[in-house]
Formats: C-alpha cells, structure tokens, sequence
C-alpha cells in the first residue's frame, strides 16, 4: 500500500514538472544581412488612444529583437523607467528572419502558463525600411489572433544592448 503512494506521488511530481519547462524556439537566430527594415534605432507606436505607454521594437544585425513598453516620446537610453526589469525579461525577448515576400518572423516565449512559456510567433509586414504592419500572432498554447497596427521607425542612438541571457 505504501509503495503505491509513493509511486503515485512520483508519477504525479513527473507529470505536474514536465509542464514547467519552456517551449523551444523553432526559428534559429541568424545574422540579418538584408536592408528591408532599418536597425539604427527602434520601431515605435503608442499602444493606445491618449495612452501614455508606447512600445519599442529594436531589430540587431544578431538577428534577436527586443520589445518592450514603456513612457511615450522617449529619446534615450537614460530615460527609460522599466529597461531594467524587460532586460530580464525572457518575454522581452526573440529571434526574427525575414521571408522573401518581406514578412517578419519573430519567435520568442509568451507569459509562464502552468509554469512553462508557450512559444510565440509573430508575422508582420514590411510596408518599407520604416513601416511594419502586425499580421497575426500564433501562441503554441492558446491559438491564433489577428493584427491590424503599424510601428513606425524612429533613429535611436545608441540602443539597449542586445546581449541576454535567453538567447544565444
């Protein structure tokens, strides 16, 4: 009787922690090389009418990006409130390429879901080097949902630092 206690409780510890993992990219980080969208500063829009936040894309040469939300307007590194906590962040964090008909892919982890990160794919499109209109979103938990925004290039100098901890 004891014995089959304890193997339930070990079977149920196996199962409860193979959901803790995070998912694994699919998209490997590769050098961008191409010149469709501009990495000297950051791509920008306020999230929302009379919104005071406003989100900031920043596509490397590594091929990683890093998104994050924060005051709008902002001209600086220094003025940034909450760079520090999206810097260790995971979810701040992806891979991207860029397909032949000027489509973004970028793929990185969503929001822990019972304890592990589902896998995110995002798809955009390239309207020019300082245009980006979302398409869709795939979340590897939850589904699909459909996009309809636009990010607009600003110049940005110099930029966060694209060195992490997530991806290498």
């Amino acid at each position: 009787m004891m014995k089959t206690h304890v193997f339930i409780i070990c079977l149920l510890s196996v199962f409860a922690f193979s959901f803790c993992e995070d998912d694994e990219l699919t998209i490997k980080r590769t050098p961008y090389i191409g010149n469709e969208i501009r990495t000297d500063g950051c791509y920008y829009r306020i999230i929302g009418p009379d919104s005071i936040q406003a989100a900031y894309i920043f596509y490397y040469r590594n091929g990683i990006v890093f998104f994050f939300a924060d005051s709008v307007n902002i001209t600086s590194l220094d003025q940034f409130t909450s760079l520090k906590m999206f810097r260790n962040n995971k979810t701040s964090w992806r891979v991207f390429t860029i397909s032949d008909n000027n489509i973004i892919i970028s793929q990185g982890w969503g929001d822990p879901w019972n304890s592990g990160r589902p896998l995110i794919t995002s798809y955009s499109k390239i309207l020019n080097d300082t245009t980006i209109q979302g398409i869709k979103t795939i979340d590897s938990r939850t589904g699909e949902w459909k996009h309809d925004y636009i990010v607009r290039f600003r110049k940005f100098s110099p930029k966060p630092d694209s060195t992490n901890v997530f991806i290498k």
